[in-house]
């Protein structure tokens, strides 16, 4: 099993190894995320700001943990 434990609670990324086996590299998924979110930033309006800066969030911590697991394959 592949499992990561923080703060006494256990991770099994078992299903996510076989999805970057499988379907899409974390090199490949992270270029998918940048893309995104360029896609997203050119659609975005004045109103939407906070929204758009909280996605843009979740999505930075997705690729930064994709970096991760990239150097540790490594």
């Amino acid at each position: 099993m592949n499992a990561i434990r923080t703060n006494k609670t256990n991770y099994d990324f078992t299903k996510l190894e076989k999805f970057f086996e499988e379907f899409e590299s974390p090199a490949e998924l992270m270029d998918d995320i940048v893309k995104l979110a360029f896609n997203y930033a050119d659609k975005v309006n004045c109103e939407e700001t906070e929204l758009f800066k909280q996605n843009m969030g979740t999505l930075y911590v997705l690729y930064d943990q994709l970096s991760q697991i990239i150097l540790r394959r490594d």
